[in-house]
């Protein structure tokens, strides 16, 4: 078992603290850097675990950090678990959890943010067993950006993703299950290959203005939820896209969008060619002007519902039979 605890203060002070070195021969820092840490980052770590029951923490207060961390291999209960957490601004924070598809014990992963313009990444590669993987990026977390993937692994069990970006404006969120890469803006024809992924779960909450959250999923009985909205007053000018089954083999999946205050987009797809959807979506727009919400659905046994109040657009595209659709407009 490994466990490791790094924080960038410490770091440095370590490196201070070394004895001297022979003072014929002057270090080069640039040569003993790794590629991962950029000219100019204030602190960086770098973690490479591989074999069982890694678990890793890092700390870093302070502008500028970099963060990696790599886990590799087979594993044992508890399973491979990552701790992030970085105070400041200009941040970064990249996990990768690449795992056996034998595994019997999930990956967990968590990255926490505060500050502007940070940047975290978590991929869960391969785990039969499923993983979880959390991203926080709080308050004053302005032009920030934070991706979840976990491609899973054939016959895999569910993965969990959460994304929440509060009180901050122009912040991007994205979580892709199921699939080996990311979308390439195709509404029904994503790059990668569809993996199969059962019963999993993504969370996107966005708290201000002008962000966008999207959530890719591919395999069977899948939940995408995206809320934006906020504590203070009504947001406005917000983008969220929710992407269930394409290129086939999915069914079960329901999608839920909850968007409050003026100028806000919706856009939900959801697309089965085998075996019927029996797919649901739900939106709900809480404003009084200028929102917008798309559903797109083939398949079979689909129901959508939409909510929307004075000022607002709705457009439902369904193909197949039995399909279902309400839509609600006006002044509550």
């Amino acid at each position: 078992m490994k466990k490791l605890v790094l924080a960038g203060a410490s770091i440095a002070a370590l490196t201070i603290a070394s004895p001297a070195m022979a003072q014929s021969a002057s270090p080069d820092p640039a040569a003993d850097t790794p590629a991962e840490c950029p000219i100019g980052a204030n602190n960086c770590s770098i973690i490479t675990q591989s074999g069982a029951e890694n678990d890793a923490n890092v700390l870093q207060d302070g502008d500028g950090n970099v963060s990696v961390v790599d886990q590799t291999g087979t594993h044992a209960d508890p399973g491979n678990n990552v701790d992030v957490d970085q105070t400041g601004d200009d941040n970064f924070s990249f996990v990768t959890q690449d795992t056996s598809a034998t595994n019997t014990v999930p990956v967990s992963a968590t990255v926490l943010q505060e500050g502007i313009n940070s940047l975290a990444e978590i991929d869960q590669i391969g785990n039969a067993a499923g993983g979880s993987a959390t991203i926080q990026q709080d308050s004053l977390t302005d032009f920030s950006f934070a991706q979840i993937e976990q491609s899973g692994a054939a016959g895999g069990a569910a993965n969990t993703a959460t994304i929440d970006q509060d009180g901050g404006f122009l912040n991007d969120a994205a979580i892709v299950q199921g699939r080996t890469t990311i979308f390439d803006g195709s509404p029904f024809t994503p790059a990668g290959v569809e993996t199969e992924s059962t019963g999993s779960s993504a969370t996107i909450t966005q708290i201000s203005d002008f962000n966008s959250g999207s959530i890719i999923q591919g395999g069977s009985t899948q939940t995408a939820t995206i809320t934006q909205d906020s504590e203070v007053a009504p947001t406005f000018g917000n983008f969220a896209l929710t992407i269930q089954g394409s290129n086939g083999g999915s069914s079960l999946n329901r999608a839920f969008t909850d968007q409050t205050g003026d100028g806000n987009s919706s856009e939900i797809y959801q697309n089965d060619t085998s075996t019927g959807g029996n797919n649901l979506a739900d939106v709900n727009q809480f404003g009084s002007d200028g929102n917008f919400s798309r559903i797109t659905q083939n398949g079979s046994d689909h129901s959508a519902t939409v909510t929307q109040y004075d000022g607002s657009a709705s457009i439902i595209s369904q193909s197949g039979t039995g399909n279902t659709t309400t839509v609600t407009q006006g002044t509550p």
